[in-house]
């Protein structure tokens, strides 16, 4: 596992910084930045476009604010999906960013189902 950390603007102290986003299967996100040839500072128009597809809002993942509504509209997105096996908590135990981030990934990288990396 690594972490996904993406720079963002703490409006606290007005100051940009990394802000950790999830922890995530490694070779994926190497494997989805070395074929889309991408830096570690375009996850953030990455998410934002993607956060654009599944649930219709512009975020701008410009604002460290940003990644809470970005988790309260996914861990939404799976409660409703998954009521049965969905706990409900203050913190995401469950990981529900890191699996929407997977099958985006995978989608953008032409990866579908349990398909191998």
């Amino acid at each position: 596992m690594t972490k996904i950390v993406i720079k963002l603007l703490n409006e606290d102290t007005d100051r940009v910084e990394w802000v950790h986003l999830c922890y995530f299967d490694k070779d994926l996100y190497n494997k989805f930045l070395e074929k889309k040839e991408l830096l570690t500072t375009d996850m953030n128009s990455i998410i934002s476009r993607w956060f654009k597809e599944d649930f219709g809002i512009e975020l701008s993942m410009s604002r460290k604010q940003d990644i809470a509504v970005l988790k309260a509209v996914v861990k939404d997105f799976y409660r409703t999906a998954y009521p049965d096996i969905y706990v409900d908590s203050e913190t995401d135990h469950q990981g529900w960013l890191r699996v929407w981030l997977t099958r985006k990934m995978k989608e953008d990288l032409g990866i579908y189902g349990n398909e191998s990396i």
